[in-house]
């Protein structure tokens, strides 16, 4: 089981140092190997942070984790 919070998200999509750490976990989940879970605040800090960037990145990226399960 994982526990995704937002530093690890936000690493993830703009492809810092360990992204490929969160991805691997990701395709994990994916598979069905291990649950992943994100709390709820912790999504929404995800999205208001990309939405002052860009609203529509912000909205695509929500809806991929969304596409996580």
């Amino acid at each position: 089981m994982i526990v995704l919070d937002t530093e690890s998200l936000l690493i993830f999509y703009l492809g810092e140092v360990g992204a490929d750490v969160v991805e691997d976990l990701l395709k994990k989940v994916l598979r069905g190997d291990i649950k992943g879970y994100l709390n709820v605040i912790n999504l929404t800090e995800f999205y208001y942070i990309l939405y002052r960037k860009d609203p529509m990145i912000a909205d695509e990226k929500v809806g991929n984790l969304r596409a996580y399960g």
